[in-house]
């Protein structure tokens, strides 16, 4: 589509992450980039990373493993595999990363919490990675290794598929004398210098629709400008705004941040899903979608989990929309599937339209 000259664009490069390098394993066909000061050894096909947090050792291991039975099943012997150690089961549940069912078990032993993940894609080798850490540092081992598996991609670049019980794998070929290949450990490839075209949201930011409400307050030390639709009742609760509307069933909360002290939205995004994960008795379905564009010009991310907490069902909605270096942080929650899909609706409409900008 050619551009007219009412198709500003902004030309940008990227900016560059901070240095990694990058696990790859040509037998699960997956690779992720890991922080470069985390110190790395090899025992056999097992890769093993290790750092500190407040001067306490943490580590993950990295595996593949053959498996191709039922979720139900790979839970259940993770559960004996726990029992057999002596160890205590603390929670099981199941997320989603690349659309795949990611199977999580946690555990206690002493003073040490371990995390067990399997990522259940259609591969003959699945990538599977255990967390241990002190019990103190483990909610923050665990932000830090989410962190890491945010970069988790197939060497291919097609999305994976969830296993089948069904699936017909090909046997493979014995190799005597040949030992299993070890995953490779190289720097994380340099991201190419990309010149994006995206609307130029500083100097014409999009026209906002007429009835918008705007409530002013601060972010990053300077005073914002938060645009709701009309419709919508507003009021402020310390550094949030409590959102209601007539058709709104479910609690919904707006906080606005800033690059500036707060990271980038993906950032806070992770930490609001981490801090309230431990809420959860289950989690069923965990779900994130892609960035996508509103109405209003701001750069949307979602993460959407579904399960049990103190024995009623819970779905948490988490919602970012940023605008060049400003954004807003959406936490909507209830306990009724019922009524999350009614709430759908006037959600969508209400993240489509509100923008948090500078304030003029």
């Amino acid at each position: 589509m050619p551009l007219t000259t009412a198709s500003l664009i902004l030309l940008s490069a990227m900016a560059a992450p901070p240095p990694s390098k990058m696990y790859k394993d040509d037998s699960s066909g997956f690779a992720f980039n890991y922080p470069r000061e985390w110190t790395t050894r090899q025992k056999s096909a097992r890769t093993i990373f290790e750092w500190k947090i407040e001067g306490k050792s943490v580590s993950v291991e990295v595996v593949n493993t053959i498996y191709q039975g039922t979720t139900e099943a790979w839970q259940t012997l993770q559960k004996q595999a726990s029992e057999g150690a002596n160890r205590t089961l603390d929670r099981q549940w199941q997320e989603d990363l690349l659309g795949v069912p990611l199977l999580l078990t946690q555990t206690t032993l002493g003073g040490t919490q371990s995390l067990t993940g399997l990522l259940y894609s259609a591969t003959n080798r699945k990538f599977t990675f255990r967390l241990s850490s002190p019990t103190e540092t483990m909610d923050a081992a665990v932000e830090q290794w989410r962190l890491a598996l945010t970069s988790l991609r197939t060497l291919d670049g097609d999305l994976p598929k969830p296993e089948s019980p069904d699936r017909v794998i090909p046997a493979e070929p014995p190799k005597p004398g040949k030992k299993p290949p070890k995953a490779e450990l190289v720097d994380a490839p340099k991201p190419p210098r990309v010149v994006t075209l995206t609307p130029d949201l500083t100097r014409t930011p999009p026209r906002m629709p007429k009835g918008m409400q705007a409530f002013d307050t601060s972010a990053g030390g300077q005073t914002v400008t938060l645009f709701v639709p009309s419709g919508w009742s507003v009021s402020k609760d310390k550094d949030l705004f409590v959102l209601t509307h007539p058709k709104l069933k479910g609690n919904l909360s707006i906080e606005p941040l800033a690059e500036l002290d707060s990271g980038k939205p993906e950032d806070s995004l992770l930490r609001a899903t981490t801090e309230t994960l431990d809420e959860f008795d289950k989690v069923d379905k965990r779900s994130d979608s892609a960035a996508h564009r509103s109405k209003v010009g701001a750069v949307m991310c979602r993460v959407e989990r579904v399960g049990q907490s103190k024995g009623k069902a819970r779905i948490d909605l988490y919602v970012t929309g940023d605008a060049e270096s400003y954004y807003w942080l959406a936490r909507y929650s209830c306990d009724d599937p019922k009524v999350y899909e009614q709430d759908k609706t006037v959600l969508h409409n209400l993240f489509d339209l509100m923008r948090l900008d500078l304030k003029k």
